[in-house]
């Protein structure tokens, strides 16, 4: 399994999407979380990316399925080279104790 991390963006590779994922449709790029502080957008090329949508117990859960090697992109952060394969966006949150919020990104 592959992991990759790109600021508060963690994408995790799984074998497969959820029963029940629905594709969300995009032109030009898919934005992941945009930051809460400088309002920047993790983006992937749209040609070279799906994303899903789908929930469970734990509510709603998105995926990216990567169809053609692409590149994560941040106005901040360097471009992150992605494989073909289905993963699921994690939007990393930072922890202390009494508050959990969104980690900067």
């Amino acid at each position: 399994m592959a992991f990759y991390r790109q600021g508060n963006v963690l994408l995790c590779q799984v074998d497969a999407l959820p029963d029940g994922a629905l594709r969300v449709p995009a032109e030009g790029c898919i934005v992941l979380p945009f930051g809460e502080v400088a309002g920047h957008a993790h983006t992937v090329d749209a040609n070279h990316a799906e994303e899903y949508v789908s929930s469970d117990s734990h509510g709603e859960r998105r995926h990216l399925r990567v169809l053609k090697p692409a590149s994560l992109m941040h106005e901040a952060h360097a471009a992150v080279s992605l494989s073909p394969g289905i993963y699921e966006i994690v939007r990393l949150r930072k922890y202390a104790p009494g508050d959990i919020s969104p980690a900067a990104g």
